[in-house]
């Protein structure tokens, strides 16, 4: 038998892309060529866009995917895109 019977499962945990790149990569190369244009520094934002970028690609490469996210949920408890999830500093759940 093949595979193909459940085309839909296989691509449900793929992320949204736009050309090559995911959302994050986007973010990481778009957001620091724009904070080089507002303060006048567009040459250091580019190349700090491409250190996020190779720093970022480098770190999902050795830790993966998901690493990512539970360092960030980790470190920043108060993220606002993390709806239902209970804050990192909580350890004890009385219900």
């Amino acid at each position: 038998m093949s595979s193909s019977r459940h085309v839909i499962l296989n691509y449900v945990d793929t992320p949204l892309r736009f050309l090559l790149w995911t959302v994050h990569e986007i973010i990481m190369l778009v957001a620091p060529c724009f904070l080089g244009l507002i303060i006048d520094q567009f040459v250091l934002g580019i190349c700090t866009s491409i250190a996020y970028f190779w720093i970022y690609k480098k770190y999902k490469r050795r830790f993966g995917k998901g690493q990512f996210q539970a360092v960030r949920y980790w470190y920043f408890p108060n993220d606002r895109r993390l709806k239902g999830i209970p804050p990192s500093y909580r350890r004890e759940y009385i219900g």
